[in-house]
């Protein structure tokens, strides 16, 4: 994936789980200025500021901030089974919807992009 399309699947995921942002006007500087700057909402009532990439957690990049932020997302949305398993040149998630033939499957050499590509068409699936 380049670098636009692990921004959009971020921010898609991102939303999905309930982060939402608005823009602010506060003091961000050492000298007292006044700048408007982007306010990042967290899904636990938390705040974080700045740009979409330094203010977000980085799911492509984080089993930690995936298994925090939207494998619980997950689990109150969907009846599924989440298998990880490490191959021999990839990392693969799966997810399988509980109760039908519906299986996706993602391999890459990153496991948190794989577990949010499959997250990804998951929500797809859906919408």
């Amino acid at each position: 994936m380049n670098e636009q399309e692990l921004q959009e699947l971020h921010k898609k995921l991102a939303e999905w789980a309930g982060f939402t942002w608005r823009w602010e006007t506060q003091i961000v500087d050492v000298e007292g200025k006044k700048k408007r700057v982007r306010i990042y909402l967290f899904p636990d009532g938390s705040r974080n500021c700045w740009s979409y990439t330094n203010g977000l957690p980085n799911f492509p990049q984080s089993l930690d901030a995936c298994f925090k932020w939207l494998v619980p997302k997950l689990r109150d949305k969907y009846d599924f089974q989440l298998v990880c398993f490490q191959g021999m040149s990839n990392f693969s998630a799966e997810l399988h919807e509980e109760g039908t033939a519906n299986w996706i499957n993602i391999r890459d050499n990153n496991p948190a992009l794989a577990l949010c590509l499959a997250i990804e068409k998951l929500i797809d699936s859906k919408e």
